[in-house]
């Protein structure tokens, strides 16, 4: 039987969605970097892009049981085992570059993330500043 076009094609290197994601985790360090240089534009961001990500993934939480965190967190033994035990079994050095790099594009999601949600929000004026509230040393 002949093979279609379909089926002779060679995949990419590297897939489309972990280009994407590595464009996302590249756009956040920058915003990240202005965000440190610019207080205002840290307010900025937690404000607005940053509370509709914080509300959008606090509905997901809100309808599941448990806290997503918490769950990577105890599993990430697991997981770290699970991604050196299947990168061990592809075959061939381009099966391993996509898998690595489906891997590296999923934990530089979990970059933009922390900077859309958190790590902007740590660049901002600080509280007392904002509020007029004079720092005296406790004894």
């Amino acid at each position: 039987m002949k093979k279609t076009l379909k089926n002779n094609k060679k995949k990419p290197l590297i897939p489309l969605f972990s280009k994407i994601l590595l464009a996302l985790a590249a756009i956040s360090l920058a915003i990240f970097v202005i965000a440190k240089k610019n207080a205002a534009f840290a307010e900025w961001m937690t404000s607005n892009p940053g509370y509709l990500i914080r509300r959008a993934l606090a509905f997901v939480s809100d309808v599941i049981p448990f806290s997503l965190g918490e769950l990577l967190v105890v599993l990430s033994p697991l997981i770290v085992i699970s991604v050196i035990v299947t990168a061990a079994k592809k075959k061939g050095i381009r099966e391993r570059v996509r898998f690595l790099s489906g891997f590296l594009a999923i934990v530089s999601l979990f970059y933009t993330s922390y900077v859309f949600m958190l790590g902007v929000g740590y660049q901002r004026t600080a509280l007392n500043s904002r509020l007029g509230i004079p720092v005296v040393k406790i004894t």
